[in-house]
């Protein structure tokens, strides 16, 4: 119930700043804030209000590290409401790590059918 209760407060304390695209602001939260510093081997997770559909995960999210592709495995979690995205091994030490979430007709879509616009987080990924 925490973990509900955080994601909710940052969902509204990031929809107050407009510090995200429109299609997270109405979609969803995230377990560490955009642009903010996170540790080499931290995964990102994007709680989302409605399921996603599986089927539209492969090929609909990028992730680069300083402007270069950087591995990683993509799942879903809680009935398909939380999108995880974790390093192959980890994020570039001293990096900014860029996770783009494709939208639209072709990109992430909720089992619905319903589509929303592309996502775009920022990163820092700390020093060792």
């Amino acid at each position: 119930m925490n973990g509900l209760l955080a994601a909710l407060f940052i969902s509204a304390a990031l929809c107050s700043c407009g510090g995200l695209s429109s299609g997270l602001t109405s979609s969803g939260a995230l377990n560490h804030a955009y642009g903010s510093l996170i540790a080499p081997a931290d995964p990102v997770t994007i709680i989302f209000h409605r399921q996603l559909d599986t089927a539209s995960i492969p090929g609909s999210i990028t992730v680069t590290a300083d402007g270069v592709t950087a591995p990683f495995m993509a799942s879903l979690g809680e009935s398909g409401y939380a999108l995880t995205i974790v390093p192959d091994t980890s994020w570039k030490p001293g990096s900014v790590l860029k996770i783009s979430l494709a939208g639209g007709a072709d990109g992430l879509r909720y089992t619905d059918g319903r589509t929303f616009s592309t996502i775009n987080l920022v990163y820092y990924v700390e020093q060792q």
